[in-house]
């Protein structure tokens, strides 16, 4: 494949918001600055961590300038998010978190991707699932049967709430500017904010994706969805029934949603 000079290529804004990421952000920086394209800048948004988090940044941004850091005071998740957001200077924003890996040409292939599909303001891929080791143990789309790589808005958002999450956050090719236009990520939501805010694109823009694995989403016992699993399931239930009045929002998705709570909730009750 012929590279671009990096004159030629677009700037991509990379962003990782962090909360005492100290474990795994070495590696998850390290796979950002090592892309095959190279023409990025990488935020990176610190929510008060109490660890080592912030000086591992620092080390890595006496190596290369393309790393902007950002701090402040613990706020959750989804102000994180939105921090970067309003920092990010790319032509696009790619999403990976503190303690997932990008592989080396993901930002290129998703730069392609987006000249395939003109027409889609965000873009995904699949991903594997690795443990604490690096060792892949699963993939997002074995458990998801996608047809076309190309996604209609309304379909995309009627999927998202009928499916579930089949996009993992790392995986994420955005637009630069769509989030100022369709409204930042909610931050009533401490564990779903980003699934809110996937169907609320999905109504909104074109979606594409690959079934190349471009990115790992890592496994772990420290993680905050995996920690409170009634929280989140609470909050996807809050998600629900916010769209099932909503006039875009299909029959048969409205009947899935319907199905969608039940089992949530008897899950969540068996888990309390």
């Amino acid at each position: 494949m012929a590279y671009m000079k990096d004159s030629e290529a677009p700037l991509i804004s990379v962003m990782i918001c962090t909360y005492n990421g100290e474990g795994y952000l070495a590696q998850t920086i390290e796979s950002v600055l090592n892309q095959t394209h190279s023409n990025l800048e990488l935020i990176i948004v610190d929510d008060g961590s109490a660890d080592n988090t912030i000086e591992i940044v620092k080390k890595y941004k006496k190596r290369d300038s393309r790393i902007r850091l950002f701090t402040q005071p613990h706020q959750g998740f989804a102000a994180s998010r939105n921090t970067a957001l309003r920092e990010s200077r790319g032509d696009w924003i790619a999403i990976i978190d503190h303690d997932d890996l990008c592989y080396p040409s993901r930002l290129e292939k998703q730069l392609s991707l987006s000249k395939i599909y003109p027409e889609a303001d965000f873009c995904f891929c699949d991903t594997d699932h690795i443990d604490e080791d690096n060792r892949v143990i699963d993939s997002q789309f074995a458990h998801f049967n996608l047809d076309s790589p190309f996604i209609e808005k309304n379909k995309a958002g009627n999927m998202l709430l009928r499916l579930g999450g089949f996009i993992d956050s790392e995986s994420v090719f955005i637009k630069k500017g769509i989030a100022e236009k369709y409204g930042t990520v909610n931050t009533k939501y401490l564990y779903a904010a980003d699934y809110d805010f996937f169907i609320r694109l999905g109504f909104e823009i074109n979606f594409c994706f690959t079934r190349e694995k471009l990115s790992a989403w890592r496994v772990h016992n420290k993680q905050a969805t995996r920690n409170n699993k009634a929280k989140l399931n609470y909050e996807i239930i809050d998600i629900l029934l916010n769209y099932f009045p909503d006039k875009r929002v299909s029959m048969k998705t409205r009947c899935f949603i319907l199905i969608k709570i039940a089992k949530l909730l008897a899950r969540t009750s068996l888990r309390m």
